[in-house]
């Protein structure tokens, strides 16, 4: 019977939460992470010298720009020709007598003809390819294609594609139009507020708010962010955008620019920790966690995350401290509570285990994790029909998990429910026909049944 004495926490892993970020979109997140004291690709301890020089001063925005450039880095307020000699066209074309005309003209240009808006008591429509309008359309697709190939993208990138092609969310239509203004020497800085992003301009000495995704164009008493912040808004946009790809080098190296800038972001340095982790850099993504730490001392999730990363290595005592450090924080996180009861689980400590499986049940009785950490706690204690109970529950959330079917064939095997057993192990394999486990499982109660 030894091989059905089997602990299934090869699926009891320990996970590391990430922070929800704001992105540019109206309603998309954003997040992330790095530390000074890490290892680095080629490049980046200049990088680092560079923005610890350059952005010290927030007036001398203007050199840091250009030392964006010496950098090989994005800039997205970048001066290009081909948007300077596109404005100069467009405003020769049309007559234009003031600021307020011209920011009239060029809003007009990046909005769709599709579309309309109301400014100077009166309507206005998106200017047509023949009229010299850029036909960017609304899209919040990161999966698009585009984006696939650019990341978040800029306004150099949205000239530089056709036409049919030209796609923005609230952040990218922001920069583009900025720079359009900048180009006809019109004051602008772009806004972030409340996850959504828009213009701020300066039109014949009064304000106001220009909001390409929603269309509006109207006076204001709201003043643009410092162009260092959306920046850094861009890198978190670029980190968001790798990371849903898969592109997790990409995404580590944006959001080591994002944190370079400004250092001051707890959850973007817990967030690097996690993709270092993705990438196993694992002292790399400790030292990120502890940075969070340093900038918010009661962050619960760095603990979490910090925790379970020091309970991986064997430091049980410390990630214990982490873990009730966490709780004293946010006492109803299931993610804290699931971690520390696998952590209880590896170390042989089944009671302590238990106890937070069912904590986190009672917060949220739908973690599946929970529910699979209680049945192998269970079979642990020789508690085989209470054990069972706990894998049923888990199969009516997750029918087709083999880690689950297994669990109950164990339990059932120890019951002396060996054609039942049997049943289970089957199903576990139907689905995932490859797990060394299930089949062990299965021989070993095929043998059981040979002695009876």
């Amino acid at each position: 019977m030894s091989e059905l004495s089997i602990a299934l926490y090869d699926g009891l892993g320990l996970s590391y939460p990430k922070n929800g970020k704001k992105i540019s979109a109206d309603h998309n997140d954003l997040t992330r992470r790095v530390d000074g004291n890490t290892g680095r690709e080629n490049g980046s301890v200049e990088k680092e010298e560079l923005y610890q020089e350059v952005f010290a001063h927030r007036e001398r925005y203007p050199h840091v720009l250009q030392r964006l450039y010496q950098a090989n880095l994005e800039d997205p307020f970048e001066s290009r020709p081909e948007i300077n000699a596109y404005v100069g066209r467009l405003l020769s074309g049309h007559k234009t007598y003031n600021q307020l005309q011209k920011a009239i003209l060029l809003f007009s240009a990046v909005i769709p003809p599709s579309k309309s808006f109301r400014a100077d008591g009166y309507a206005h429509r998106g200017l047509t390819a023949r009229e010299g309008g850029l036909l960017v359309h609304y899209n919040d697709d990161l999966g698009a294609l585009v984006r696939k190939k650019h990341g978040h993208l800029l306004p150099k990138e949205l000239f530089a594609m056709p036409q049919t092609q030209r796609i923005a969310v609230c952040l990218e239509y922001s920069f583009l139009l900025a720079s359009l203004l900048r180009a006809a020497d019109i004051q602008a800085r772009v806004k972030q507020k409340g996850g959504h992003a828009y213009v701020i301009a300066i039109l014949d000495r009064d304000s106001y708010l220009l909001d390409p995704a929603h269309q509006l164009f109207e006076k204001t008493n709201e003043t643009g962010d410092p162009d260092r912040e959306n920046v850094v808004l861009h890198y978190l946009n670029e980190n968001r955008f790798f990371d849903k790809q898969g592109k997790t080098k990409e995404a580590v190296e944006a959001l080591r620019v994002a944190l370079e800038i400004k250092p001051n972001m707890a959850k973007e340095w817990n967030n690097l920790g996690m993709d270092l982790l993705a990438l196993g850099k694992v002292e790399e993504a400790l030292a990120a966690f502890d940075r969070a730490l340093m900038v918010d001392p009661r962050y619960a999730m760095a603990m979490n995350n910090k925790a379970a990363l020091l309970a991986e290595r064997g430091r049980l005592w410390e990630a214990q401290a982490l873990f009730d450090q966490a709780l004293e924080m946010d006492g109803d996180s299931t993610s804290v509570w699931k971690n520390k009861g696998v952590a209880f689980y590896k170390f042989g400590r089944y009671a302590e285990a238990l106890a937070a499986a069912e904590k986190a049940l009672s917060l949220d009785p739908g973690l599946a994790v929970a529910w699979f950490l209680k049945g192998n706690v269970l079979l642990r204690q020789g508690k085989y029909e209470e054990s069972l109970e706990a894998f049923d529950k888990l199969l009516e959330l997750l029918p087709n998990s083999a880690r689950t079917w297994c669990g109950k064939g164990i339990a059932l095997a120890k019951l002396g429910k060996l054609e039942e057993a049997q049943r289970a192990f089957d199903r576990a394999l139907e689905i995932d026909p490859g797990s060394a486990l299930v089949s062990r499982c299965k021989r070993a109660t095929l043998v059981l049944q040979q002695n009876k």
